[in-house]
């Protein structure tokens, strides 16, 4: 179920520039997540609900939780680090 869903996830993404997506949470340390926690980093507003209303069309297997940040925003907050998140790209050739 990880895997479609990273796969729709980087179909998405595939669709967009300027975006960076991380894997964090229970997706990472567990083999059977009841949803895919998903760090959207993107550069303004309109790519970031560009990104969510391409996203939306798209009914994966888990739901998918988002957080959103700018990069200013991920390195004042040190949220990869803290979190542990993983870039999705890491991902997609599974």
């Amino acid at each position: 179920m990880i895997a479609e869903a990273i796969r729709l996830i980087g179909a998405v993404l595939d669709t967009q520039e300027g975006i960076d997506a991380y894997l964090f949470g229970s997706a990472l340390t567990r083999a059977d997540p009841a949803d895919i926690d998903l760090l959207i980093v993107y550069p303004d507003r309109h790519q970031l609900h560009r990104f969510l209303d391409e996203l939306e069309h798209f009914a994966g297997p888990l739901p998918i939780d988002v957080t959103a940040m700018t990069a200013g925003e991920v390195a004042g907050s040190r949220f990869i680090e803290r979190s542990k998140a993983v870039p999705i790209h890491q991902f997609r050739n599974l």
